[in-house]
């Protein structure tokens, strides 16, 4: 039998949102949460609680997009800024 983490509804935990118990399968228990993006999730609570499960997946798309535009910002910059030196008369040199 699973014991019950008491946790009240709309109960906030990271970007998730308690919204009720699920039911018994076996060992896990579905219980539901929302997403501060608005995706509705079935994760367990204790999962949420210990910080395992923080989100439905969106946080992570945004630190991934970030980072991209980081290096996507560097390799943009870095490729002018070379290309940038075609332009002068080197023969003077």
């Amino acid at each position: 039998m699973v014991a019950k983490i008491n946790v009240l509804p709309n109960e906030k935990f990271n970007r998730l949102t308690f919204i009720r118990y699920g039911e018994n399968k076996g060992k896990n228990r579905g219980d539901i949460f929302i997403c501060e993006c608005g995706k509705v999730i079935h994760t367990s609570v204790c999962d949420v609680r210990t910080g395992h499960t923080k989100s439905c997946g969106c946080f992570s798309v945004e630190i991934t997009k970030k980072i991209v535009n980081k290096a996507r910002m560097f390799w943009c910059f870095s490729y002018t800024r070379i290309h940038s030196l075609d332009k002068y008369d080197w023969s003077v040199f």
